[in-house]
């Protein structure tokens, strides 16, 4: 397939088009080449911003268009415009937090976020989630061909977000890890996916253009676990401490809030993703993995 992809050289989307070159794919890369511009040099590559324009892409035509990079309807519509008749499928990579959070759990039909500013462009927690789902309204206005992705954490290696490659690191190298936990000593549930099981799903989904939402993630899990089964993967020294409340200014990535707010979203339904093909590798796989790749970044977190 000739697949055109929406950034690509970072973190999900690096991953997919890892997976995509080794299935045997033919791709051609847009970003602005800010990030991971040496990636990949077997492929074409086209540099621009896409919230500018997309002039600089020629009249080709493409099987599939995979956009991983969209956080405003106006990014959508601008690809909408350029590329609508010039592409049989598109797949955007979207998130679970499209959803409002209602009820105990979450499927792909649960109840949306809303913006009090539809209009607005700033990206951060109270608005990421409603940008993200009118993206997908946008899509579906140029495209009868789309399927959107709604992974919950992703982890693994190449991720700089650094939540959850901060107590990887910390148990790696045999300090103390706090968690704040709840009245029950538990510290709350979280979903993960592994970078490259979302990408080899996200490539399934292309080549069989796969239409409509899917949630993207592997089952719900106490956090408490699973540091517990980072610690045992490690082989790490490092004590475990349950606090009962969080210190101001320490960082607690991916601990969801004590409250219970949020717990409907790490209750996220995978069923419809699991049934279309999308499978998990070992924690432990994860982990070492990303430990391993951590190791050449040459940093080490805090706390």
């Amino acid at each position: 397939m000739r697949i055109l992809v929406l950034g690509g050289t970072q973190f999900v989307g690096r991953h997919f088009v890892e997976a995509a070159l080794a299935a045997g794919h033919d791709l051609t890369l847009v970003h602005r080449g800010k990030t991971g511009a040496d990636l990949f040099p077997q492929v074409n590559h086209v540099l621009t911003d896409r919230l500018e324009s997309l002039d600089a892409l020629t009249n080709d035509s493409w099987d599939a268009l995979v956009d991983v990079s969209a956080y405003v309807p106006r990014a959508v519509k601008i690809a909408g415009e350029a590329l609508a008749t010039r592409v049989d499928y598109l797949l955007q990579v979207s998130t679970i937090s499209v959803y409002a959070g209602e009820g105990t759990t979450i499927d792909e039909d649960s109840a949306k976020a809303t913006l009090k500013d539809p209009t607005t462009e700033e990206i951060n927690w109270e608005t990421y989630g409603g940008l993200k789902y009118l993206c997908e309204l946008e899509a579906e206005k140029f495209f009868p061909n789309v399927g959107f992705v709604r992974p919950t954490y992703v982890v693994g290696p190449y991720d700089h977000t650094k939540r959850f490659t901060h107590w990887v690191d910390r148990l790696a190298r045999n300090k103390t890890v706090e968690v704040p936990v709840r009245e029950s000593g538990h510290a709350g549930p979280i979903q993960r996916i592994d970078g490259r099981d979302l990408a080899d799903f996200m490539l399934k989904m292309v080549e069989q253009k796969l239409t409509g939402p899917f949630n993207a993630c592997a089952n719900s899990q106490e956090f408490l676990e699973i540091l517990e089964e980072c610690r045992t993967t490690l082989g790490s020294k490092s004590e475990v401490v349950k606090v009962t409340e969080r210190v101001e200014g320490k960082a607690y990535p991916l601990l969801p809030p004590l409250d219970g707010a949020a717990d409907a979203m790490m209750n996220t339904s995978n069923a419809k993703a699991v049934a279309a093909g999308l499978s998990f590798r070992p924690l432990s796989e994860t982990v070492n993995d990303l430990w391993a790749w951590w190791q050449t970044q040459g940093e080490e977190l805090g706390d």
